[in-house]
């Protein structure tokens, strides 16, 4: 459900045009005592999903796509491919 959560986020925040991203390494260092501390998270309560939300510091380009192919199950399990150049 978390992940549901997150992925919902992160949609609102693109439509933002904000950058989001999950800090999953973090969690085990937000749940030190020393660490909760520092941030006043008091001591019955510890992160369950780190997720960032901020104004990007450059705008990502477009990424070209690859050829599209098609994949599909043959009679026997086998894979079939279809290039694109066959659908042209």
């Amino acid at each position: 459900m978390l992940r549901l959560g997150a992925r919902n986020l992160s949609l609102v925040a693109h439509a933002m045009k904000l950058a989001s991203d999950t800090i999953g390494l973090v969690r085990q260092w937000l749940s030190l005592p020393e660490m909760q501390a520092v941030l006043r998270i008091p001591a019955p309560l510890t992160s369950v999903f780190p997720f960032m939300v901020d104004y990007p510091a450059t705008r990502t380009p477009a990424v070209a796509r690859k050829a599209q192919e098609t994949i599909a199950r043959g009679g026997e399990g086998t894979i079939l491919r279809e290039a694109k150049e066959k659908h042209r």
